[in-house]
């Protein structure tokens, strides 16, 4: 059973857990600092306190949020250039192998400090690098099923897909393509997870495709044009209890999508290490901005006849919960 969730705790964890880290971790420099001798912990103190620094700063930026969307403003960890973030990273690092040949001068210096650092030297390129691929391949994979939907109408053939993202699994859309249903059915091949509501977000030239299936519900989309999203909330962690108020709490990202008025949609994932959820939102602002900027005419929308359409004021309120999460004010809107 799944109990309130508390998206806020999701949205202040960064700050928290930053500036506790931060604490701890000019506490312990200072510490080591007053009492001389301990060469090699202020070292680590003084690394672990770069690396802390650029990893929190990351954490920071990704819970996101905004009232009254901007073109080109906002979101500054999802429009930071991908070769930002990694100077970001390598940066971290190369502070670290330089302490570290620093320290090779140091008296107390012996082969075993010097073997552990060779070992981290090579550890943080390997991981660094996995986490990249690993990221890539999960967005290449998400765009690759959501082609699948070309094949049952939901997509047009002239709507191209700039990012596609959601918690369906690779096997279930293997076995939509392989058996080909007359309709789409996800649940049917989620036995694992058959109370997780699945979704799955496309953006598309001009519109955000919204597609979802709810435990014993059938299969429903709904669309919104790119340029009628005023209100976006992208939050690095948030969490849901299960199984009552004493279960425990799982660690989500979460997006959400606000029109300015009273319709707003959230869609809850899993958090992964090398999760694609940032690039997916990188693509979608990109689009966004583009989509505000350009003169928009609602003829040029493609039109939508499917069965399993469901127009946006009658879409209902996307949740892992039974409980609504309103995360914004209902305000006018400026389309």
């Amino acid at each position: 059973m799944h109990t309130f969730r508390q998206i806020r705790l999701g949205e202040w964890y960064g700050y928290l857990i930053a500036s506790l880290g931060v604490l701890v971790m000019a506490s312990l420099i200072v510490a080591v600092g007053y009492y001389n001798g301990w060469g090699f912990l202020l070292v680590v103190a003084i690394v672990g306190f770069v690396m802390y620094a650029v990893f929190a700063y990351f954490a920071l930026l990704k819970n996101e949020r905004t009232y009254d969307y901007e073109p080109h403003q906002g979101f500054t960890y999802y429009r930071m250039p991908e070769k930002t973030k990694m100077i970001l990273s390598w940066t971290g690092f190369a502070c670290s192998v330089i302490l570290l040949f620093v320290y090779c001068f140091d008296a107390s210096f012996d082969r075993w400090t010097f073997l552990y650092g060779i070992v981290i030297a090579f550890l943080f390129p390997g991981v660094y690098y996995w986490l990249k691929e690993k990221t890539y391949h999960d967005i290449r994979t998400q765009i690759a099923c959501a082609e699948i939907l070309y094949a049952y109408g939901v997509l047009t053939p002239d709507e191209r897909i700039y990012a596609a993202y959601g918690n369906i699994s690779t096997e279930a859309w293997l076995a939509l393509a392989n058996d080909q249903p007359q309709s789409i059915d996800w649940i049917d091949y989620e036995p694992n997870e058959v109370q997780t509501p699945l979704h799955l977000l496309v953006v598309t030239d001009e519109e955000l495709i919204m597609c979802t299936q709810h435990p014993d519900e059938e299969f429903m989309f709904s669309t919104i044009p790119l340029a009628y999203i005023q209100q976006l909330y992208v939050s690095s962690a948030s969490y849901k209890k299960v199984g009552g108020e004493s279960g425990p709490k799982m660690n989500k990202q979460m997006i959400v999508i606000g029109d300015g008025e009273d319709h707003q949609y959230h869609f809850q994932f899993s958090s992964r290490l090398y999760s694609g959820l940032s690039l997916f939102v990188s693509e979608l602002l990109a689009c966004m901005d583009d989509a505000h900027l350009r003169e928009f005419d609602e003829d040029e929308l493609p039109e939508r006849d499917h069965p399993d359409y469901v127009p946006l004021e009658d879409f209902p309120m996307l949740s892992s919960t039974e409980e609504e999460y309103v995360p914004f004010s209902v305000q006018p809107s400026s389309v």
